[in-house]
């Protein structure tokens, strides 16, 4: 709740989930009710870490202190290793609508469909890799290069073996394209607004013949 809900209070997908598209179609840049979206991901990242860690997914953190607490956090698939919506089921998804209404669960399971397809585009032609999930440092620690020295340390454990991430927002963009990943491409989501995918790792002739798919 420290790390992970303050990062992602206002980030363009749980800010649909949570609030849909305005009058005009177009994203709330800011949440209308903020203590809603609030809500919505202390309950999100409470099931999605129970399904995550279920089927062998990983969580670093960094401390900024003596204090015990994590000021940053890596969420982290390794290669092979998915998510299925019915593990996310099991670990309560199925109360979303309960809770946030019919309407948050379906933007839901629309932008998890939408991303698991782009993502298995990426595969199909670039091979299995480590996912990169969620990268996130509380905000008021943020500046001072936690984030950086977290990924870091997240792509040493991995042997610099092929990791890749996708990304709404243009800060965390920059970040990662100064730690050396390489931007694979975007899609204007149906968020409304552009979700980047970039890589880390890939040879040379992996990404020579890497070609956008159908729809990019």
């Amino acid at each position: 709740d420290k790390v992970l809900v303050p990062a992602f209070l206002n980030y363009d997908a749980f800010n649909f989930i949570v609030n849909g598209l305005d009058a005009d179609g177009k994203l709330f840049k800011e949440a209308p009710d903020i203590e809603a979206n609030r809500s919505f991901l202390c309950w999100m990242f409470n099931k999605y870490l129970a399904s995550m860690t279920s089927v062998g997914g990983k969580v670093y953190c960094l401390k900024d202190s003596d204090d015990g607490v994590a000021s940053a956090a890596s969420i982290v698939l390794p290669a092979g290793v998915e998510v299925p919506l019915t593990t996310m089921i099991w670990h309560g998804l199925w109360q979303l609508p309960f809770f946030f209404g019919v309407r948050a669960l379906v933007r839901t399971i629309k932008l998890l469909d939408e991303i698991e397809d782009l993502e298995n585009k990426i595969k199909g032609q670039l091979g299995v890799m480590h996912l990169e999930d969620y990268l996130a440092v509380e905000p008021g620690v943020q500046g001072k290069g936690l984030g950086s020295k977290l990924l870091k340390a997240v792509l040493e454990k991995y042997n610099d073996q092929p990791l890749f991430l996708n990304t709404y927002s243009e800060g965390a963009r920059r970040l990662y394209l100064r730690l050396g990943f390489v931007e694979l491409g975007y899609v204007r989501s149906m968020t409304g607004t552009d979700l980047h995918f970039l890589a880390y790792g890939l040879s040379d002739e992996k990404l020579k013949g890497w070609l956008l798919p159908d729809g990019w």
